[in-house]
């Protein structure tokens, strides 16, 4: 969920309508930026999963020269596709164990009648 919160600032700079941030350092000092590079150097960031994703798209932009933001924007994009799988997964898992469990208890009450003993 940190990642995701990190992807969501960066989202929110993106584009011809993008928005400002005003980020303030510990000693007072003000920057304005929409700049997803200068967002993610100037965040102190202390989840080890968002610290991953920052670091990662900071080096894709040393080596590969891809903008930071478009690394954080597929993280951002590739997180909402994986959580619509798996609510479908999710959705198919509950149809299948509510099939079996109550395949099950059938089973069950059906041997348990026909062990029972009429004495």
């Amino acid at each position: 969920m940190a990642a995701l919160a990190i992807a969501n600032i960066v989202k929110s700079s993106l584009g011809p309508v993008g928005l400002d941030k005003m980020l303030v350092d510990d000693v007072g000092d003000v920057i304005v930026t929409n700049d997803g590079a200068t967002i993610l150097k100037q965040m102190e960031v202390e989840h080890p999963a968002a610290k991953v994703l920052v670091e990662l798209a900071q080096l894709q932009d040393e080596e590969q020269q891809v903008h930071p933001t478009t690394v954080i924007n597929g993280y951002r994009l590739a997180c909402r596709e994986a959580v619509r799988y798996m609510q479908g997964f999710f959705f198919a898992w509950i149809v299948l164990f509510n099939f079996f469990f109550r395949k099950t208890c059938r089973l069950g009450r059906k041997s348990w009648v026909g062990n029972r003993s009429l004495v």
